[in-house]
């Protein structure tokens, strides 16, 4: 038997709704960032602890926890806890995101469409 089990995760959604936001900034911004698509793909299959992240991204401890950071701030992450018999729980995250759309025209500006994993969220055009 696994000496781990994992907790439900947190929902990054906001208080008054429950479709997630986001804001296009952050979003763009984290999938600009090379080090922030590594931690994504890394947590794209399972939730991971910010070690197993470093390790399968190829990444310093210290990047990966402002990665998280940034990426969970953006909405793209979700953050558990991966609770164990010894008392040494870990935190763990896992993407939030299957799909990121982005499109810019000319009527509408600059839109952002996502499907979640569990809903579909939107943001409205900068």
């Amino acid at each position: 038997m696994s000496q781990s089990m994992q907790a439900a995760r947190n929902s990054h959604a906001p208080h008054s709704t429950n479709e997630p936001t986001y804001d296009v900034d952050d979003v763009v911004g984290a999938f600009d960032d090379p080090a922030c698509r590594q931690v994504l793909e890394a947590t794209s299959d399972e939730a991971r602890s910010a070690k197993e992240i470093a390790e399968s991204a190829d990444l310093a401890l210290s990047t990966t926890y402002r990665k998280l950071d940034q990426l969970s701030d953006a909405g793209l992450l979700e953050e558990g806890l991966r609770i164990r018999r010894s008392g040494n729980h870990t935190a763990e995250y896992a993407a939030r995101l299957d799909e990121f759309v982005l499109t810019v025209s000319p009527e509408d500006g600059v839109q952002l469409r996502t499907a979640d994993r569990n809903t579909v969220g939107s943001v409205s055009a900068l």
